[in-house]
């Protein structure tokens, strides 16, 4: 049997995976009876529903350095050519 921790991180998991049928089997039995869990599991798929519909909103622009401020990209092209080894 699973305690809520391990039920708490394959649920998460399974946001991003198919989980093996055993575990499948194992979260679907600790969720019928753990009501703390199977809120966590139902707050993780309102959350990912919202941040879906979100995502769906924002403008996607070309080049999204174009999108910041100018002493934010003077500060990253300052960062880049240090990196690079070319900024005095």
């Amino acid at each position: 049997m699973l305690n809520c921790r391990e039920v708490s991180r394959l649920v998460s998991e399974s946001f991003d995976r198919r989980l093996p049928w055993r575990a499948r089997f194992l979260v679907a039995f600790h969720l019928a009876m753990c009501r703390i869990c199977s809120g966590f599991r139902r707050t993780l798929r309102l959350m990912e529903r919202e941040v879906r519909r979100q995502a769906g909103n924002l403008p996607s622009p070309e080049d999204p350095v174009e999108q910041l401020p100018d002493d934010a990209r003077q500060r990253l092209d300052e960062m880049v050519r240090r990196f690079l080894g070319n900024g005095q």
